[in-house]
């Protein structure tokens, strides 16, 4: 009775070692990667958001700020596709669909160009008031 105990206990401890060996969260991820970015650190930055990202998949932050260290190294076209993605999250906010237009132009995406810089100027003058 004992030995099965023992065999249970040291199972789950196995089972559980990632769990509390990892000892991050996707925040933390985050903040890692930001301090790299403020040393120009590009690379690790990117790293460190991509962990944030897998970890919670819906980290539009995360997407943005990678997006802005792919553009650092010039991964125009990895840059591009994070500020499509977070545009999925901020489906009203032009300047992410401007950045992804933007830089689906500079890479020759012009379909996906288009198709961004339409929409921000749209979702742009929804937002502008009215004068009259």
């Amino acid at each position: 009775m004992k030995t099965g105990k023992m065999i249970w206990i040291i199972l789950l401890g196995f089972l559980l070692t990632p769990v509390f060996a990892e000892g991050q969260n996707p925040r933390k991820y985050y903040k890692t990667g930001d301090d790299f970015f403020e040393t120009k650190n590009y690379l690790d930055a990117i790293d460190q958001y991509t962990r944030a990202i897998e970890m919670d998949p819906d980290f539009t932050k995360a997407y943005l700020a990678r997006a802005t260290a792919y553009e650092q190294i010039d991964s125009l076209e990895q840059a591009a596709m994070d500020y499509k993605r977070a545009s999925v999250f901020l489906n009203k906010d032009d300047e992410v669909h401007y950045h992804a237009g933007r830089l689906f132009n500079d890479i020759g995406s012009y379909h996906d160009a288009l198709y961004m810089l339409n929409k921000a100027t749209s979702i742009s003058r929804r937002n502008t008031p009215c004068s009259g």
